[in-house]
């Protein structure tokens, strides 16, 4: 490998520095002030099956700059364990950030007003539908905070590089960076789960109901998820990228409330009205909120996140050979 560094241009000299037990080695990458070679070197990692595990730059010397590379030579999947070690790595970092603790706060207070001022000022009642779909607005501002810094940060950090020269398959990575998303949404959700508990001693509450309402909100939130995970893969930054979810998301809203409904009254815009109506929207969630569990809408939920993910890895995997 260190052979095969030497031959990249504007490279000057490449010393190994440690040789760990793992069996990974830090090497010492000198090469000329106006040479980035971090590219190169990813690329060079990928197509000879060596993990590039980090990179990052440091100088001693006007005329000089230095790459470290820590890299492991045929590294197994199995050994990385693949999805999961990128779901427990994407799950760590929204409690390592204020990002995870602002949804999850945001959620609760949004969810609270809700239920307070609909199921219980307008209502009078303990039905999830009424929280789970007064939440759908609410949750479209504030679901791009789970999405944005997938892969756009990453572009920003220039840390995608080791994302495009792992072992790991891009599609376990894209799942388990969508998984880590979808599983901090499903904890927002439980915590909304506190309202009708609170009101059970004076309530007969169906658990049954709220289960299936609960299935049925969480893969329409869940679809909504996926359309934030590949706009974030095509985006090189996580402001961008939620501004462009913000979007889709309200355009979604739009299109089920007044777009859809009005587009179906003109001959004209008839076309519009039947593309549209395939996007994901709670008119789709009739019989779960009547406690009955569609199978035709699971397999259309799931069909749509898979097609979601799907165009993520091909976006990737784009990437992956515009880089190599």
């Amino acid at each position: 490998m260190m052979a095969l560094i030497r031959e990249l241009p504007g490279v000057t000299e490449v010393t190994e520095q440690d040789c760990r037990e793992d069996g990974c080695h830090l090497l010492l990458i000198r090469h000329e002030m106006d040479a980035d070679l971090r590219a190169q070197v990813s690329a060079l990692c990928y197509e000879n099956h060596c993990a590039l595990l980090e990179e990052t730059n440091g100088s001693d010397a006007l005329e000089d700059a230095f790459l470290h590379v820590i890299a492991r030579k045929d590294i197994s999947r199995k050994e990385v364990e693949g999805m999961r070690a990128v779901f427990r790595h994407e799950l760590s970092g929204y409690f390592t950030t204020p990002v995870g603790y602002v949804f999850l706060t945001m959620y609760a207070l949004l969810s609270g007003l809700v239920f307070v001022f609909i199921n219980i000022g307008q209502e009078m009642s303990a039905s999830m539908n009424l929280l789970f779909s007064g939440m759908q607005l609410p949750l479209m501002l504030i679901a791009p905070l789970l999405t944005m810094r997938l892969f756009a940060e990453e572009k920003r950090m220039r840390t995608d590089q080791l994302l495009l020269t792992s072992p790991v398959p891009l599609g376990q990575i894209v799942l388990g960076k969508a998984l880590a998303s979808l599983a901090l949404l499903m904890i927002a959700m439980l915590l909304a789960l506190i309202y009708p508990l609170l009101i059970a001693p004076y309530a007969q509450i169906a658990w049954s109901e709220i289960a299936v309402v609960f299935l049925g909100y969480f893969l329409l939130d869940a679809a909504m998820v996926s359309v934030g995970v590949l706009l974030s893969s095509l985006c090189t930054n996580q402001i961008t990228a939620a501004i462009l979810t913000l979007g889709v998301n309200v355009l979604m809203y739009l299109s089920e409330h007044y777009i859809v409904p009005q587009a179906g009254t003109s001959a004209y815009l008839h076309p519009v009205s039947v593309i549209l109506s395939f996007l994901p929207s709670s008119a789709r969630l009739g019989d779960f909120a009547n406690g009955i569990i569609s199978l035709s809408d699971i397999v259309y939920f799931a069909a749509f996140i898979a097609l979601m993910l799907f165009l993520t890895d091909r976006a990737m995997e784009k990437r992956r050979h515009a880089k190599g």
